[in-house]
């Protein structure tokens, strides 16, 4: 398990983020590249072991996030933990594992 970042806590910022993200504004896009990305390619570079590697699971990631906004469901858990699951995701099966 990777304990080596913190996730921002849920926030009404947070809320306003995925309300400009549903809406596909650009806005929404660059807060949340600006308040995930660090910790989301920490995560990332952790699994892959290759910074290259590491910087195409984060841009896949926030591909998926971009066309998948619509997905997250906020009774299921924390948006930050729908994005750890998302870029490990991504990066395990860039790196076949399971």
């Amino acid at each position: 398990m990777i304990h080596a970042c913190t996730l921002p806590q849920s926030s009404i910022a947070e809320q306003k983020m995925i309300s400009l993200l549903i809406k596909k504004e650009k806005e929404g896009f660059d807060l949340l590249y600006d308040t995930y990305s660090a910790s989301l390619y920490l995560i990332s570079l952790t699994i892959t072991g290759d910074e290259t590697m590491a910087s195409q699971v984060l841009e896949n990631t926030f591909i998926f996030i971009w066309n998948n906004i619509d997905a997250y469901d906020s009774s299921k858990g924390r948006f930050g933990i729908w994005l750890v699951w998302i870029v490990k995701q991504e990066a395990f099966k860039r790196t076949n594992l399971p």
